[in-house]
């Protein structure tokens, strides 16, 4: 006898943990203290506000459930003795005639086919509330109750089946047969909703267009480049606080530097950081990545859009059905009109923006227009943060919103390059293929830091001119030469990389990348720029077999680099200018 108690109490208690874990706080405690006569209550009151707009909607017809309730209360109450199950029941639909089954309602078996009715009217409730808590849940209502009508259809299937139970007085073979039943359904189910919810959300990626792997490939990677214990300070920044703890009011702040000064590193970090706060979505784009040469405003929304609804596939029922289904292109209008929705969903959002200055003017002012918007208490869809060079469209636009400049952060920016040499120079003196002795390697690390002005690039580029020198002397007697500015820097390195070669033929192959990648409207990969070369210098072999080795890209290093996802870029967007 204690098995079937035991069974319905796991089903109760499972059940119960499942809307737990759904519900807020405050929502929580709600719960726990309504009764059923809070139930009729609120039933006559929402009568009464229909009877005042003249908009009577019989809410009587609920009688005979409320009274179903009444009937069912007893043997649960019996079933929840000791927990705090119970004052989640009130809802439900299909229920079975409890009022004629009272005496049977103390058979164990019967208590269990209790339990699993108990269990269905908490999915329901787990499911609703779901969808009524969601911000603008009445603007996306259509979408989301055509996802959940299956749902609510299978969880009245099963209502209906134990009502079936009752009815027929079956307590053995047939109860058995009922779990058994319902754990299939629900496992059908849930099959069904992954089916839909996957094919949805294919269908939206393919009417955005956009390859978000590569973005986040490229994230991952600069991630990685960061050194421990660098941009941490920003969290500590006064104007960053002020931005990013007033919850309340969405607003635009503008982190500006000059070249090569770690903003792209510094929003990675950001980037990072932030999203680990569940309580708030964080979007990112970074307009200089490799993957995104020549972006746009359009390509820009469309990232998000898919960031998005990576967050929350479920969103991608909206699109697919409101957008995709209908017919309408992926245009500007149609993206501000998805990307105003959808993040008119999510409790609060951060948007990120790396790198505009590197997209061209008109889609820099189409951008900041779409961003000043966002961030517009009057909107109040989000938060955004953009970081760029200073001067321009940009400049102009952004000189009256809250703005942080790293120049000013120079005591921090300078820890952070400290920080940055002394890890660098102990990467690169284990690659030397002499002995340096830390008299010596203080020296360098001095010199680098005396000259650097802010620039982590500069930096980074003059260690790679470091590594040409053979000798410790000669070590030292190029700390005397260091390049003042990035662009000598650049100059050195290429100076490097076209020395050696006597072959015209070599020399022009060279050209040919830096000119493809200066010149291309898109990223190239790896295998483009080979078959590129292979073609331009006349090889004999068929189409497909006219590809160079790619020993060649390893001779354009470090201007040029290979990412994760095989495309070829310059190592920074001032190397393309």
């Amino acid at each position: 006898m204690s098995e079937p108690l035991t069974a319905s109490n796991d089903a109760i208690e499972a059940a119960f943990e499942r809307l737990k874990q759904t519900l807020s706080p405050d929502d929580a405690r709600d719960f726990h203290n309504t009764e059923l006569k809070d139930v009729r209550e609120a039933a006559l009151h929402i009568e009464q506000r229909q009877r005042e707009r003249k908009s009577l909607r019989n809410m009587r017809r609920i009688e005979p459930l409320l009274a179903s309730l009444q009937h069912y209360a007893g043997p649960i109450e019996t079933l929840c003795q000791g927990t705090p199950y119970l004052p989640f029941i009130w809802i439900g639909a299909a229920l079975p005639r409890f009022d004629r089954y009272q005496k049977i309602f103390q058979q164990p078996d019967f208590k269990h086919v209790l339990a699993l009715i108990y269990a269905d009217i908490l999915e329901f409730h787990r499911r609703a509330y779901q969808i009524l808590t969601r911000r603008a849940w009445n603007l996306l209502f259509h979408s989301l109750w055509t996802d959940f009508r299956p749902r609510f259809k299978g969880i009245l299937e099963n209502l209906k089946k134990h009502r079936d139970l009752v009815d027929q007085e079956a307590i053995s073979y047939n109860i058995v047969e009922s779990s058994n039943w319902r754990a299939k359904a629900q496992e059908d189910l849930d099959l069904r909703e992954k089916e839909r919810i996957s094919a949805q959300l294919q269908e939206t990626l393919a009417w955005l267009s956009i390859e978000d792997r590569l973005q986040d490939d490229d994230f991952n990677t600069i991630c990685q480049r960061r050194v421990p214990g660098t941009c941490d300070w920003i969290f500590q920044n006064r104007k960053f606080k002020k931005w990013a703890n007033d919850k309340a009011k969405p607003a635009l702040l503008w982190i500006w530097g000059i070249p090569g000064s770690g903003k792209t590193m510094l929003c990675a970090h950001l980037v990072d950081t932030l999203r680990r706060d569940e309580s708030t979505t964080t979007l990112h784009y970074f307009c200089g990545s490799p993957v995104n040469s020549h972006t746009d405003c359009s390509r820009i929304l469309r990232s998000l859009l898919v960031q998005l609804i990576r967050y929350d596939p479920t969103l991608a029922t909206h699109v697919c059905t409101d957008f995709v289904r209908r017919g309408l292109s992926a245009s500007m209008t149609q993206l501000r009109r998805v990307l105003s929705d959808l993040l008119g969903t999510v409790p609060s959002a951060q948007i990120i923006i790396d790198g505009l200055d590197e997209c061209d003017p008109a889609s820099q002012s189409q951008a900041l227009a779409e961003f000043l918007t966002m961030s517009r208490p009057k909107s109040g869809l989000a938060k955004v943060l953009v970081l760029s060079r200073e001067g321009g469209t940009i400049d102009r636009t952004l000189r009256k919103e809250p703005a942080l400049s790293l120049r000013e952060e120079s005591d921090s920016v300078n820890n952070d390059i400290d920080t940055f040499v002394k890890v660098k120079l102990w990467r690169t003196r284990s690659e030397w293929d002499f002995n340096v002795s830390d008299n010596s390697l203080a020296k360098v690390e001095q010199a680098l830091l005396s000259r650097a002005k802010g620039m982590f690039l500069w930096v980074q580029l003059v260690i790679v001119t470091l590594h040409y020198q053979d000798t410790e002397d000669e070590l030292l007697s190029a700390l005397t030469r260091i390049p003042k500015t990035l662009e000598e820097a650049y100059d050195r390195i290429f100076g490097h990389i076209f020395k050696p070669l006597e072959d015209k033929a070599a020399t022009k192959k060279l050209c040919c990348i830096f000119e493809h990648l200066a010149y291309s409207q898109r990223p190239l990969r790896k295998f483009e720029i080979l078959s590129a070369i292979g073609t331009s210098f006349g090889s004999t072999h068929p189409p497909q077999a006219r590809t160079i080795g790619a020993g060649i890209l390893d001779r354009c290093k470090p201007i040029v680099e290979v990412s994760v996802s095989n495309v070829v870029d310059f190592v920074h967007f001032s190397a393309r200018e």
